[in-house]
């Protein structure tokens, strides 16, 4: 599915890229409506595909890893909550970086979410 850029914008929260002591981690907020996040493509980080298992999503109310996705261990993509992705054993170097985030939801079906963001 096919999403426009003005929409694709609100997803990733501008300036939210940063290092931590796990890694880095980024939020992304869903303006669309309620989905469950099933399962996706490697996120890409500057060209270099991710392990799914250095991948965790927490919205506050739930924390998985996405290796752990599937239809029946989802995680919720709920809307206009923020959602932080940590990417564990990953440390950003001071500049930009871009990132493609790919999810597959239970309802819409397949999204790519390409961002780039200074740390």
């Amino acid at each position: 599915m096919k999403i426009p850029k003005f929409l694709l914008k609100k997803v990733y929260r501008k300036g939210s890229l940063s290092n931590t002591a796990e890694g880095c981690e980024f939020t992304i907020v869903n303006p669309f409506m309620f989905d469950l996040v099933v399962g996706g493509k490697p996120m890409i980080l500057d060209g270099e595909e991710l392990p799914a298992e250095a991948i965790n999503l927490s919205n506050g109310e739930q924390s998985l890893d996405a290796a752990a996705l599937s239809p029946e261990n989802y995680f919720k993509f709920l809307p206009n909550t923020p959602i932080v992705v940590t990417i564990r054993d990953t440390t950003l170097s001071p500049g930009k970086h871009r990132i493609l985030l790919r999810v597959k939801l239970k309802g819409a079906g397949d999204f790519e979410f390409p961002f780039d963001d200074s740390v």
